[in-house]
């Protein structure tokens, strides 16, 4: 495997670590409490659905029922239900086979491809895989941040 290759599995099992940690830590009243933007659970799930899709693959098509449940991966859509913590995790160990997959099959050549993604969004494979990367970043950070409020706010007694 191509050093570049190589280092962008890595960054990617980091964020999906981060990700995780974020779901595990999390009180269950968190998980469902609606925040000023998106319930806690909805922001973990966009951002691993889209970790996941953004790794795109050959043939690779979206999986939008994941849970067996038509959950919309954009934030502020109403869904019929939340997925819970277990599932959330479940998808994730379903995305962490996934990069291996991805990543073990990547040619370094191919890196810069044009992007087979649906919408056109991205016109070279590093291009789709450095944004999801730093989707995926961006939505974790919003998780920690969250947890940390969740956090001081309930210790000092303020609501």
């Amino acid at each position: 495997m191509h050093i570049i290759v190589a280092e962008l599995e890595k960054q990617y099992l980091a964020a999906l670590r981060m990700w995780e940690q974020a779901v595990e830590i999390c009180p269950e009243e968190l998980w469902l409490m609606p925040p000023t933007t998106a319930p806690y659970w909805r922001q973990a799930y966009h951002c691993i659905f889209w970790l996941h899709n953004f790794l795109g693959g050959k043939d690779k098509a979206f999986d939008f029922r994941p849970f067996g449940v038509d959950v919309d991966p954009r934030l502020f859509n109403v869904a019929p239900k939340a997925i819970g913590q277990s599932d959330a995790l479940e998808y994730g160990r379903q995305t962490r086979r996934w990069i291996g997959e991805v990543f073990e099959a990547l040619p370094f050549e191919e890196l810069t491809a044009a992007s087979a993604f649906e919408n056109g969004q991205f016109s070279t494979v590093i291009q789709r895989l450095l944004y999801g990367l730093g989707h995926a970043r961006h939505h974790i950070g919003g998780l920690a941040a969250a947890l940390r409020f969740h956090r001081l706010t309930n210790q000092s007694g303020v609501r």
